[in-house]
């Protein structure tokens, strides 16, 4: 969070100039508080850093990572495009505003009842991950009298020793099957060959790890173009632009204590720049691959997007050693702290230069909700306010109900004034979809 969305002062740490002292004892904890001008600065960092060398790049924002219909709303506003993953993320894409032709479509598998949901929103760029769904979906443009927009899933070539990679490789087509459904598209008269695109994996450390991913790329649209004589239109490098407040833990961050401390820092400089390096990366395996009209470059973040404009406000509700209990829970704030490091800011005291190690527990009987690990904090009393940064990803939209419910969730806009765009959940969430016998 930089000084324009966070700032410190007599009471404490401000989000977009409100107190979160304040906000905590009018509004009630727990709750989420987002900015909407972060979710401007951050889109328009993604953009201008992937604008190099007289590229235009396609931005299709990952629905599922948070899915609240004023974010995306706002979002929606900005002029983004949609990636969704199932038919009612894309009715809500459409029923807040975004454009159904800039709207894509990818699912691990291709279903007839699926597709035809999306067909009829106007949805009609679909990500191809196996070989049999081009057969899926030259019958069903064929039966509909329609042309789709076929983009081709390569699958991840991440090290073998990665887990997180051998769970990714997966989805999508090897370079062989992609060339093959490539053929197949283009001699189709129903389906068009957008794009390429594939995944390397969330919250990338360093643009690096997409170079070999823009190689191979570039390298199959080369094949295409020479076998099929057919350009590709888009190399898609999907997501895992990372949150720049958001930090990977490795194993000894647990064993020594290590952890992000001070005031959150979303300064979108870095955005900015990591987004240019990686634009630099595709316009070199361009050239590298010899093509003489070079693809459009796309992209579809999530966490870059929304992951620092959200913050979690909770209080400490009692102190037992060196545990202190709040009343937020891993229920909203899924991931784990043994992977990811946020940083974490108590509300009244955040300078304070004393502090002591306390473990975070969440507010539920899950043995394993536990907000973090030996983080320093200012000496705690019951009733303070934290605040957790970086939790607008991978939060609400991951949210169970398991011994526990959501809370609200706020929008600073541009014009200071704070929204809900979420009531907490009740009794009627809880049993809402269930049907009586």
């Amino acid at each position: 969070m930089n000084q324009e969305m966070i700032s410190t002062g007599e009471l404490g740490i401000s989000f977009e100039g409100h107190s979160i002292v304040q906000l905590a004892d009018e509004l009630g904890t727990p709750f989420f508080l987002f900015s909407e001008a972060q979710l401007a600065r951050n889109c328009a960092a993604l953009k201008t850093g992937l604008s190099i060398d007289g590229i235009d790049p396609a931005l299709r924002y990952c629905v599922k990572t948070n899915n609240e219909w004023g974010i995306l709303e706002v979002l929606a506003r900005i002029g983004l495009g949609a990636l969704v993953s199932h038919p009612a993320e894309g009715e809500l894409a459409k029923a807040v505003g975004f454009a159904a032709e800039a709207t894509a479509f990818q699912r691990p598998v291709l279903l007839p009842e699926d597709l035809h949901q999306i067909l009829d929103l106007g949805i009609n760029l679909v990500h191809v991950s196996h070989p049999s769904d081009v057969v899926l979906l030259e019958d069903l443009a064929r039966a509909r009298g329609c042309c789709l927009r076929i983009s081709l899933r390569v699958a991840n070539e991440s090290p073998r020793l990665s887990l997180l990679g051998f769970m990714s490789r997966r989805l999508g087509l090897s370079p062989g099957d992609a060339l093959a459904a490539a053929r197949s598209v283009v001699s189709s008269s129903h389906l068009r060959l957008t794009g390429i695109n594939f995944y390397v994996g969330t919250q990338q450390r360093s643009p690096a790890g997409f170079a070999r991913a823009f190689r191979s790329a570039m390298a199959l649209a080369a094949r295409i173009n020479a076998e099929l004589r057919t350009p590709v239109e888009e190399v898609n490098l999907g997501g895992g632009i990372p949150s720049t407040s958001l930090y990977r833990a490795t194993p000894l961050d647990l064993v020594f204590g290590r952890q992000p401390r001070g005031i959150p820092d979303v300064a979108t400089a870095r955005l900015e720049a990591f987004c240019r390096s990686l634009s630099e990366l595709f316009v070199q395996a361009a050239r590298r691959a010899g093509l003489a009209t070079r693809p459009g470059l796309a992209a579809e973040p999530g966490r870059s997007v929304v992951g620092n404009a959200g913050v979690l406000i909770t209080r400490v509700r009692a102190i037992k050693g060196n545990w202190a209990f709040l009343d937020a829970s891993r229920n909203y704030l899924a991931e784990s702290p043994l992977l990811l490091k946020r940083k974490v800011v108590c509300a009244a005291r955040p300078m304070e230069r004393t502090t002591r190690s306390y473990h975070l527990s969440g507010a539920t009987l899950n043995t394993t909700d536990v907000m973090d690990f030996r983080r320093r904090l200012p000496p705690l009393e019951v009733g303070d306010a934290l605040a957790l940064a970086d939790a607008g990803a991978y939060s609400l939209a991951r949210a169970s109900r398991y011994a526990g419910l959501a809370p609200a969730a706020y929008l600073v806009g541009r014009d200071g004034v704070i929204r809900i765009i979420r009531h907490a959940e009740t009794v009627r969430e809880l049993g809402g979809a269930r049907i009586p016998v």
